[in-house]
This record gives structure tokens, C-alpha cells and sequence, in this order.
């Protein structure tokens, strides 16, 4: 047990733990070991306020933390919730809301360096109009802000929409051009639009989308950078089309995610409801295109071949809901997070940390507080400014 707290145990003895924690002739023991253990980790202060239920039901039922600390997927009775409580109070304890796996054991005694508090991102956006214009959605009232041929754009409590019946075509321009607008979120704002169609788009950090102020042709087109959840309006003779520089995505009224930043290894298009067709750009391969169903993810880049896996769908569009959810994530996956979300820039003060993270953050809580979490996992930071430094 004290092992397990100080994040020094080995995965068997891992297992061994957990293994007896499941075995119900075990209870006053555990509840003896478990009360001893805890009054010793108790920490001079909290980080931040937790549900300890709350926690229980993640790290239990959350398909991230599976398997990767002996955790049973199958369910546990009622009457050893409550040892399972205090055992999950202990993770928590031992590793804030991480659950780690292959962490190497350190030779040298960590540095410890004191976090210098970033707050989080928040909704804000910059919307683009037809002319070049650029009105700030962050210090913008909320009412109509612009008008687009006879398209009335409005803002109302953080969300943009279009009103008006205009077929949205500049006089002086070519026939069948439309007036294009585009929303763009910087490092550290995300943000929420309602397509002239009333197809709902949520854009995350660093993310853009490009759209007429009208759908007027056979397909609906918009062009997406970044990270975009989209929940589609059905038009059975309109489909809706979505671009990034490595995918096309087809639908006709569906709920997904597409996931396509530039920092990013691949491309990712995650479905949550109906039916999307997706195709890789530029690509001669067969293995290029792929009509996905609820629970998929097609995965590939312009040119390269597309791959489709199973998925617990609801993890990718956690940032929706005001969490990240990380399942096997690595070092770099945390911190390209964190650089989007915070408006940070990260480095690596030698080689990269070996790493993996499953769980559940707060997209709410300071920099300063996800670091203390980082640092009981063994991943020690440095802020200066606005640039963080990942130490070895």
C-alpha cells in the first residue's frame, strides 16, 4: 500500500493490490490499511475541491481507466462501494486524478519547480467577414454585430447565428459565388456557431471554420482547421461537406468530431450519431474512403491510407462538456492540450518524460493546478512567462 501511494510499485504488484481489494475476505484488513494510509497522505492543502463519489464513478466506470490499474470492468456489488471509495480517494491521493501506466522508475530525486498560474481558456472567437472586416466576439455585445447582403448576423450568450432569407451573393461578384465568412478561435478560446442552415458548430482552441452566409447550391461546404464538433441539420437534398487539408467528410444530418490540427500525427473523424462518408485528399489508394457508423473513427492524412477503429465516441468531444478526457495519452498528447487551451508554448529540457495518462481534468482549473497533478505522476514543469519547460 505504501508503495502503491508513492507511485513506486511495479504493475504486478499493482494488479496483486487491486486483486486484493476485490476479495471480499479482505474488508477489515483493507479497512485497517486503508485508514493508516490515508491519514498519512494527507495533504497540507487541497488542490481543489473534489467529489469523492464523483471520483469513484470515473475511475471505475470510465472506459479510459480499464484495465490499466487491475480495475474490473464488470460491475462491482453495492455493498463494496464504499471500499472502493476510499481505494479510489487513495489513487487520487497518490496521483491526483491520474491513472498512470509504464512509469520508469527515477534514479535522480525530482526538481520541483513552482508553477506560475495561467488561467484557463474561455469562449471567444474572431468572425471574419466578406470584405476582410474582423469584428472580436470576446468584447462584442450581444445583438446584431454585422449583415451580410440581407443575412442578419447576431450574438447572443456566446453563440453567433444567421437570420434572413438573402441568398447572401455579392452584387459585383461572379454568379454562383457566395459571400464567405469564417470563424476563427485563437490558442485559449473556443467558441459556438449556428450555421445559416441551423447546423450547430463547436469550435475548440486554435480552430477555424470557413462558410457562405447561404447555402444555396446542391451541397452544403464549409472548410474546417483545428477542432470542430459539429451536429448537423438534415437536408436530404443538400448534403453537408465538411474539408480539412487531410479529409472530406459527407453527411446528411449526423452528429461528429472532427479532429484536424497541424500539430497533430493524423487526422481523426469521430462519429457519434448516423452516417458520415469519409475520404482521404489526394489519395490514389483503395483504402481511402469509409461510411462510418456511430462509435467509429476513421484516422489518416492527405495522400496516406484511411483507418477505422472502434471507439468509446463520447471521449473525443469531451472538450465540449468542459473536460479533457485523456485515455493512454502521452507526454507530448497532454501538452499539445495544453498549449491550445492555455496559450502556451511548450519545450523539452531533454528527453521526453515515458509517460501514459487516463482520466478525467477539469478544463476550468489554472495551469498552476494541473501541474501539481503532473508533478505526483513524476512529470516536473518550469513556467516562465507564457513558455513552459517539460524537465527530464
Amino acid at each position: 500500500m505504501q508503495q502503491f501511494a508513492g507511485n513506486s510499485c511495479s504493475r504486478q504488484e499493482m494488479d496483486e493490490l487491486m486483486q486484493y481489494v476485490r476479495e471480499a475476505e479482505n474488508d477489515q484488513l483493507l479497512h485497517s490499511a486503508l485508514q493508516q494510509q490515508w491519514s498519512s497522505l494527507q495533504p497540507e492543502e487541497p488542490l481543489y475541491p473534489v467529489n469523492w463519489e464523483g471520483m469513484y464513478d470515473t475511475i471505475v466506470a470510465s472506459p479510459a481507466t480499464e484495465n490499466k490499474v487491475g480495475l474490473s470492468p464488470s460491475p462491482i456489488p453495492l455493498i463494496r462501494r464504499r471500499w472502493w471509495a476510499v481505494a479510489a480517494i487513495l489513487l487520487v491521493a497518490a496521483g491526483g486524478i491520474w491513472v498512470w501506466t509504464k512509469t520508469p522508475q527515477q534514479k535522480t530525486p525530482p526538481v520541483i519547480a513552482a508553477a506560475k498560474d495561467i488561467q484557463p481558456g474561455s469562449s471567444g472567437a474572431v468572425l471574419t467577414l466578406a470584405d476582410g472586416s474582423k469584428v472580436v466576439l470576446d468584447s462584442a455585445a450581444n445583438g446584431n454585430i454585422a449583415t451580410q447582403a440581407n443575412a442578419s448576423i447576431t450574438k447572443r450568450d456566446g453563440v453567433i447565428s444567421y437570420g434572413g432569407k438573402a441568398p447572401g451573393v455579392a452584387a459585383n461578384a461572379p454568379v454562383g459565388q457566395p459571400l464567405m465568412n469564417t470563424l476563427t478561435t485563437p490558442r485559449g478560446r473556443q467558441y459556438k456557431l449556428v450555421l445559416p442552415d441551423g447546423t450547430t458548430a463547436w469550435l475548440n482552441a486554435a480552430s477555424s471554420i470557413e462558410y457562405p452566409v447561404s447555402f444555396t447550391g446542391k451541397e452544403r461546404n464549409v472548410s474546417v482547421t483545428g477542432e470542430v464538433y459539429f451536429e448537423v441539420a438534415a437536408k436530404s437534398n443538400a448534403p453537408f461537406v465538411v474539408t480539412t487539408p487531410q479529409q472530406q467528410v459527407t453527411v446528411l444530418g449526423t452528429s461528429f468530431n472532427m479532429n484536424a490540427y497541424t500539430n497533430e500525427s493524423i487526422a481523426r473523424t469521430t462519429l457519434l450519431q448516423g452516417s458520415v462518408l469519409v475520404k482521404i485528399r489526394n489519395s490514389q489508394l483503395k483504402q481511402s474512403s469509409y461510411i462510418l457508423e456511430p462509435g467509429q473513427q476513421a484516422t489518416g492524412n492527405a495522400g496516406g491510407m484511411l483507418q477505422v477503429r472502434d471507439v468509446h465516441a463520447e471521449q473525443f468531444i469531451a472538450w465540449t462538456k468542459g473536460y479533457f478526457l485523456f485515455d493512454h495519452a502521452s507526454v507530448p498528447d497532454v501538452m499539445r492540450q495544453l498549449e491550445r487551451w492555455y496559450d502556451i508554448e511548450v519545450s523539452y529540457a531533454g528527453a521526453v518524460p515515458q509517460r501514459e495518462f487516463g482520466g478525467k481534468l477539469e478544463r476550468n482549473l489554472p495551469l498552476s493546478a494541473v501541474l501539481k497533478m503532473l508533478e505526483t505522476s513524476k512529470v516536473h514543469c518550469k513556467v516562465e512567462g507564457r513558455h513552459l519547460t517539460v524537465l527530464p
